[in-house]
């Protein structure tokens, strides 16, 4: 059996991920288990038995942390009570430290799925990590650059498996077709409501064409309409940008976009993969990313798109400005970027997985 441990289920790119490996498995018949924080999320469309055990996210962040241990110590039990020798528990991201303990315990494989770089405060993330150390047999990373960074001393093996889009959306990705000759140009950025993604700066941004209709900005969030209201309160929002919460199906969103943002600042928080830039890549939309990450792998500078500080602003605006312009230059690089995505398709990401539950 596969034991799947997962914390925090939302509309994000580490439950996407796992929804995309869980599916791997239930088509190559393995049995698999999934034990997560809550409800709410793209985990939920699985087809298979599941457990949830209550975790909340709060304002507060001590009220956070209270929900986050019960709900370790939930996983624990649970595990200690179900697992095995000769099962596997599959921990996705760094944060189900009670599921690593519990399989250590009765000898099961752990394989840890690494998705982030950005824990805090750091004392958790230390004490995480020597979780990983003295419990995991294998560690995925989802970029090389993560790998550079967290690498591990102890597990043996440790790997680097890229993500990939779902077959379904790479299916439906490719029945859009851009085009920047039309009279419009919608730039537009997926991200949680977290101010290191660049959410100023994309704002900034919008404010350059105040009183261009020809240029129209939207912002995607993965958060219900009350967490973004409240996120925004006492901000000014320019008239040509329009926020919408994260949905199920986002690829409407691409449709009727021409560039696709990764704005995230690197002196808060770096990009590990940047799961909607991929996506944006197969739908053929060019792309502007930071210029180090994850997202900095997937993309070739002047290629597919751009590496472009957060900060650099104005160098922004030339860059939609040129595009919007040159209509040539767009098709060559929307060309490119479709070439680019499938290097990392979902085909090549199953297989790696089964590979590595077998």
């Amino acid at each position: 059996m596969i034991f799947f441990v997962h914390l925090l289920n939302n509309y994000s790119g580490s439950p996407g991920v796992l929804h995309q490996v869980i599916t791997s498995c239930l088509e190559a018949e393995l049995p698999c288990r999934l034990l997560m924080g809550n409800h709410g999320g793209v985990l939920d469309q699985l087809p298979l038995k599941t457990q949830v055990f209550g975790y909340r996210y709060f304002n507060n962040k001590f009220l956070t942390l209270g929900s986050y241990l019960l709900t370790q110590i939930r996983f624990f039990l649970r595990l200690v009570w179900d697992v095995h020798r000769d099962d596997v528990v599959y921990i996705n991201t760094l944060l189900p430290f009670g599921a690593a303990l519990a399989a250590r315990l009765r000898g099961a494989r752990v394989i840890y799925h690494v998705h982030e770089t950005c824990v805090r405060p750091l004392l958790l993330k230390k004490f995480l990590r020597q979780v990983v150390e003295r419990c995991a047999d294998q560690v995925l990373f989802v970029s090389q650059s993560l790998y550079e960074c967290e690498k591990f001393t102890r597990p043996e093996k440790q790997l680097v498996v890229y993500n990939s889009c779902s077959r379904e959306f790479e299916q439906r990705a490719h029945s859009i077709q851009p085009a920047s000759d039309k009279k419009g140009f919608t730039s537009l950025m997926v991200c949680s409501p977290k101010r290191y993604k660049g959410i100023g700066e994309f704002l900034k941004i919008a404010g350059k064409f105040c009183g261009n209709n020809e240029y129209r900005f939207l912002l995607l969030l993965g958060g219900t309409e009350r967490e973004i209201s409240a996120f925004f309160s006492g901000q000014e929002i320019p008239a040509n940008v329009t926020i919408c919460p994260c949905c199920q199906d986002v690829l409407p969103f691409y449709a009727e976009s021409d560039l696709v943002f990764n704005l995230s600042r690197p002196d808060e928080c770096v990009e590990t993969f940047g799961l909607t830039i991929l996506e944006a890549m197969h739908c053929g939309l060019p792309v502007i990313v930071p210029e180090q990450g994850g997202p900095a792998e997937l993309v070739r500078d002047g290629v597919d798109g751009f590496h472009i500080s957060c900060y650099e602003i104005d160098k922004i605006v030339e860059t939609i400005i040129s595009l919007k312009e040159n209509p040539s230059a767009y098709q060559r690089i929307s060309s490119n970027c479709r070439s680019r995505a499938q290097r990392y398709n979902s085909q090549l990401f199953s297989k790696n997985i089964i590979e590595v539950l077998s």
